[in-house]
C-alpha cells in the first residue's frame, strides 16, 4: 500500500487522531520527567516525541491541502506567482515575483523610482526610469552607443573586486534600443553578481538594476531577465508650460 493510499483510509483517519491527542500529552510528560528525574533516557524520549509532533502537523497540512483540492505544488505557485508594480514616476511598469516586497531602508537608493527584492532569496532589484527631456537640460544625453558603459562604471566605482562582464545589445519590444550589462564586484566587503537592463525609449530612459549572491545567479539572472521583459514603458505625461520654459531646478 502506497503512503497516498494509506492516508486515505479510515485507519490512518484514526490514527491520525489518536496521534493529535496523545503525542502533546507525551511531549509534557516526558519534559517533566527529564527535568525531575535527570536522566539521559527521558530526554531522548522528550525528542522523540517531538519529533514525531512536527511530522504530525506536516501530515495534517498534506491532508487539509488535499481535501481542499491544493496541492503542495499548488501552495509553491502560489507563493511564486506574480504581481505588477509601477515605478514612482508613472513611466514604467513591471511584472515581477508575488513575494518580492519593498526594500528596507539600509537597502533603498532614495533617487530610485523602484526599490523592490526578496530578502531570503537575495533577489533586488533598484530602478530608475528618466525623461530624455530632463536629460537634454543638463550636460546633454551622452551618445546612445557610450550609455551602457557609463551607466555601468556609474555602479563599478562604488564596488571593490570588480570583474566585468558582457555588454550586449538585446532586442525588446517596447525600447528603441536595449542592453543587458552584466558584471561582478563586493559591496561592503560582500560578493555581490550584478545585470542591468538598460531600456532607450522614444521620451524615456530606464535603468533596471538587478543583483544577488554569486552562488545564486544561476537561479536568480532569469528570473531578472523575465522580470526586465515584462517592461511596459508609458508616455510620460504632457509637460507644462513650466516645465517647458523653466530649467531643471535640483
Amino acid at each position: 500500500m502506497t503512503v497516498a493510499a494509506f492516508l486515505s483510509t479510515g485507519a490512518s483517519s484514526f490514527l491520525l487522531a489518536l496521534g493529535g491527542i496523545f503525542l502533546p500529552i507525551l511531549v509534557i510528560v516526558f519534559f517533566v520527567l527529564g527535568v525531575s528525574r535527570k536522566r539521559g533516557i527521558w530526554w531522548i524520549a522528550f525528542a522523540l516525541a517531538v519529533i514525531a509532533s512536527v511530522a504530525l502537523v506536516t501530515t495534517f497540512i498534506r491532508i487539509g491541502a488535499g481535501k481542499l483540492g491544493v496541492g503542495m505544488e499548488d501552495i509553491e505557485a502560489a507563493a511564486t506567482g506574480t504581481r505588477n508594480v509601477s515605478c514612482t514616476t508613472g513611466l514604467l511598469t513591471l511584472e515581477v515575483p508575488a513575494s518580492w516586497r519593498g526594500l528596507d531602508a539600509e537597502i533603498r537608493a532614495p533617487e530610485a523610482t523602484l526599490n523592490l527584492g526578496n530578502l531570503v532569496r537575495e533577489e533586488y532589484l533598484l530602478g530608475t526610469s528618466e525623461l530624455r527631456r530632463d536629460l537634454d537640460r543638463e550636460p546633454g544625453e551622452p551618445a546612445p552607443d557610450a550609455m551602457p558603459e557609463l551607466v555601468r562604471d556609474n555602479i563599478t566605482s562604488a564596488l571593490t573586486a570588480v570583474e566585468l562582464g558582457e555588454i550586449r545589445e538585446i532586442p525588446h519590444p517596447m525600447a528603441e534600443r536595449a542592453w543587458r550589462i552584466d558584471f561582478s564586484g563586493k559591496a561592503d566587503g560582500v560578493p555581490n553578481t550584478f545585470v542591468i537592463h538598460l531600456l532607450l525609449a522614444e521620451q524615456s530612459i530606464h535603468q533596471l538594476v538587478f543583483w544577488t549572491l554569486p552562488e545564486r545567479r544561476q537561479r536568480s539572472f532569469p528570473v531578472f531577465d523575465e522580470v526586465a521583459r515584462s517592461a511596459v514603458i508609458l508616455p510620460p505625461a504632457p509637460a507644462s508650460a513650466d516645465e517647458t520654459e523653466m530649467p531643471l531646478q535640483r
